[in-house]
């Protein structure tokens, strides 16, 4: 059979299918490996599904786990009110805003690494308007929390 086509690459040009997915995508080093196979345990976990099945997903497997989206079991339930909780407050939901930022920021560079490529470059206005978003999570959610838990209770006991 024919090669693939070749793939463009921003700031690169074409190149073929299996260079671009080893700029992109190469193989995970041990440490890599290990976090990928905890991450994959933990959702095969919460979705109550084995890890073969996220590896290899049938029609039935998949429908049960969008059903789980829509019917979620105790434990994802209790991940989501943990979730609501921390956000709860405006001190607690600028730590997640600079820990996405941080994620966005890390992914872009790893790219760039990889590529060769400046992230700006590679991933043109996306990256830009997905830090955008996430700097303005705070200012757009935040005026509408407290500023933390302990002020906004005490704030109600006072006469």
């Amino acid at each position: 059979s024919p090669p693939p086509p070749p793939v463009f690459l921003p700031g690169i040009g074409l190149i073929a299918a299996d260079e671009a997915v080893e700029k992109l995508a190469p193989p995970l080093n041990s440490a890599e490996q290990v976090y990928l196979v905890s991450l994959m345990e933990l959702t095969a976990n919460l979705l109550g599904v084995s890890v073969a099945e996220l590896e290899s997903p049938t029609a039935s497997s998949i429908q049960g786990m969008l059903q789980m989206a829509t019917n979620p079991s105790e434990q994802v339930q209790e991940i989501g009110d943990a979730l609501n909780t921390m956000s709860g407050n405006r001190a607690n939901l600028e730590v997640v805003q600079a820990i996405v930022l941080d994620v966005v920021n890390t992914l872009a560079s790893k790219q760039e690494e990889r590529t060769g490529v400046p992230a700006e470059q590679l991933f043109g206005p996306g990256l830009f308007i997905a830090r955008q978003a996430v700097s303005g999570l705070s200012n757009r959610l935040g005026s509408q929390l407290p500023a933390s838990s302990s002020s906004s209770s005490s704030s109600s006991r006072t006469p």
